[in-house]
């Protein structure tokens, strides 16, 4: 059982202890980010703070009204796209993590409650949640390695050749 699975995994390059460590990440961003709605949505506790306002979003950014469906649709997609992404090697697994564990976390309140809610408020930019900061993470990390990539085995310039 135990023994196929893994000779499975690494025959297609994974490594047990890896995929573990991605799981329990995974799982903990998904606390972090259960908790911080329970929090600040359900239990509106630092409502008296100016960043906090419980907003039940049922559309997409800025409150844009979209059919359920579609949305439940498109963030499938997302996470079939992320998973190939990772399995060719496009994306490195903490951008995986972060975003999977935003469509994760977020299709999961869309699933369960049929929309998402969203607690964080910066003036006139949307109000969101802590899931939208992992994916907004690990966009910004993908833009950098994309167009600023590190070579780690690669000496600097001025140390010579």
């Amino acid at each position: 059982g135990f023994r196929k699975f893994r000779l499975l995994m690494s025959k297609y390059g994974f490594s047990i202890s890896i995929i573990l460590i991605e799981l329990i990440l995974i799982f903990g961003l998904f606390l972090l980010d259960q908790l911080t709605k329970m929090l600040f949505y359900d239990h509106k506790i630092g409502q008296e703070l100016w960043i906090l306002e419980p907003v039940f979003n049922t559309g997409i950014s800025r409150g844009l009204k979209l059919n359920a469906w579609i949305i439940l649709m498109v963030s499938a997609l997302g996470l079939g796209l992320f998973v190939y992404l990772w399995r060719k090697k496009y994306i490195s697994s903490p951008i995986f993590v972060l975003m999977f564990a935003w469509t994760v976390w977020n299709l999961s309140d869309r699933l369960i409650l049929w929309g998402v809610r969203d607690f964080v408020s910066l003036g006139s930019f949307p109000v969101f949640n802590v899931a939208d900061c992992f994916l907004t993470v690990a966009v910004i990390i993908l833009l950098r390695n994309e167009f600023f990539p590190c070579n780690w085995n690669k000496k600097p310039y001025l140390q010579g050749k």
